[in-house]
């Protein structure tokens, strides 16, 4: 039987979406992915969708390109509050139990709304903290809401909505937290700066990483988001969000993202009907590649052994690569032990010692992590990196004085420091200093030029050349610099 040409076509432009973006369209849904190219082929200047499916097939895709093709390809539609009975457990259980269980110098909050369309659920998750922590004030508290629509970014920061994000609420939402602007809602500053939006493709972009802010979470909001992958991207996002979390962290998923299975490696918690995952502590085998032991053959008879010189003796496993797998399946304290095991055989310190300040850092435990960077430095005061380590450990500390400080020094070791312009950047920019941060914008973007699309940065855990170049065009369109 012949096979109908647009149908072909279709199938071959899911399974290239599903490679680039990690959506998936099943054959169930080409009406609906050949409605999405339609539409997004009008704002991409292509005259039909036919020709817009073409140029997909051929064509890279720019970060703009995936953020139209997304914005057109899924639902961005959400509510405040949506799933009454989550933000209830999250405000009765899992708030206060944070806040009873941190030391009083270590007040620290970490929550990540992956996903956040429009920006109802992280305000929504802002409000809970307030309603949850009464001295919330006095917490060093980020709440980070990421998507990978920009205008749904655009819009959010904005913090103005019409009524119908307001279906299903209670009445004291709109009371307590908003004030009318003509026929809109615009919410209350406090809560507008609790939250800070940024651009993430949770099927492509590299998480954990300390660069993005997206490590040591005590909650990941991520509902409605992975019903749209293929198994293995939507498999890869949850076992990336498990070494996301710390010990003990919550998962909040969408009922219908994926399979009970796929999260295997938390512990199911059901309230009212929703069920939560939870990051338990517990140990389990890591997966290294199996290293084969040598030992000397016997001597033949009648033939003399060879001298002592020649035998071959069991190999030891290098206790900083074990501890490197632990660290890269989010185990951090079981990479902890093999590095102490490391610094007492006396081997590469500066190595592990800065394996030991990321392993802290993922944990939340900014103390420990800038007392081993630290140690670190003194044993190296010229190495670049260990500089930019520590500016990104003590701006989450809330240290942005500090940071500029270390990373000044990184840039003096390294005028040619990619990563350590662009952190510089953004934290004079949020400090006001927008002549300053241009400047080091400018230079990122100078020194970005002469590298491969493709190459990954150094010191950026993940982040590919084309990616930082885009992320500096936002910000800098975005602030009107």
């Amino acid at each position: 039987m012949a096979i109908n040409h647009s149908e072909a076509l279709l199938a071959q432009v899911a399974e290239t979406l599903k490679s680039k973006t990690g959506l998936r369209f099943q054959s169930d849904r080409r009406g609906d992915l050949q409605r999405g190219i339609q539409s997004a082929a009008r704002e991409m200047g292509f005259d039909d969708w036919q020709s817009l499916a073409c140029w997909l097939l051929d064509s890279p895709l720019a970060r703009k390109d995936i953020e139209t093709l997304a914005r057109h390809l899924t639902v961005g539609e959400t509510y405040f509050r949506r799933d009454q009975k989550v933000f209830e457990f999250l405000e009765q259980t899992i708030l206060p139990e944070i806040a009873l269980t941190r030391r009083p110098h270590d007040r620290r909050l970490r929550i990540w709304s992956a996903g956040c369309s429009t920006g109802e659920e992280p305000y929504s998750i802002a409000i809970s903290v307030q309603r949850a922590i009464p001295d919330w004030k006095e917490w060093n508290i980020t709440l980070l809401a990421t998507e990978i629509h920009l205008r749904l970014v655009e819009k959010a920061r904005t913090g103005v909505y019409r009524q119908w994000s307001f279906r299903n609420c209670p009445d004291w939402l709109k009371q307590l937290y908003f004030t009318r602007k003509d026929n809109d809602f615009e919410i209350a500053p406090p809560i507008r700066k609790m939250v800070s939006f940024d651009y993430l493709n949770l099927a492509e972009d590299v998480y954990p990483s300390l660069s993005t802010g997206t490590n040591a979470m005590d909650v990941i909001f991520c509902r409605n988001v992975l019903m749209y992958f293929d198994a293995e991207a939507a498999r890869r996002a949850i076992d990336s969000f498990h070494r996301s979390l710390v010990d003990g962290g919550w998962l909040v998923a969408g009922v219908t993202d994926a399979p009970s299975s796929f999260y295997s490696r938390f512990e199911p918690i059901s309230f009212q009907g929703a069920t939560l995952y939870r990051k338990s502590s517990r140990k389990t085998p890591v997966s290294l590649p199996k290293k084969e032991i040598a030992f000397p053959a016997p001597p033949v008879v009648g033939q003399k052994s060879e001298s002592r010189e020649k035998k071959e003796f069991p190999v030891v496993e290098d206790p900083i690569r074990i501890a490197r797998g632990f660290y890269d399946e989010g185990r951090y304290e079981e990479a902890i032990t093999e590095l102490e095991k490391s610094l007492s055989r006396g081997l590469p310190k500066s190595e592990a010692m800065a394996l030991m300040a990321r392993s802290f850092a993922n944990q939340g435990r900014l103390e420990e992590a800038r007392e081993w960077c630290q140690r670190a430095l003194l044993r190296d005061k010229l190495d670049a990196r260990l500089h930019y380590l520590l500016a990104v450990i003590v701006e989450e500390e809330g240290k942005p004085q500090d940071a500029v400080i270390a990373l000044n020094r990184a840039l003096y070791i390294d005028s040619n420091f990619v990563m350590a312009h662009f952190k510089l950047a953004g934290i004079k920019l949020r400090l006001g200093k927008s002549k300053e941060s241009r400047k080091h914008f400018q230079h990122a973007m100078s020194l970005l030029a002469a590298r491969r699309d493709d190459e990954i940065l150094p010191e950026s855990e993940g982040i590919t050349v084309e990616r930082l170049r885009s992320i500096i065009r936002a910000i800098v369109e975005e602030s009107s610099m």
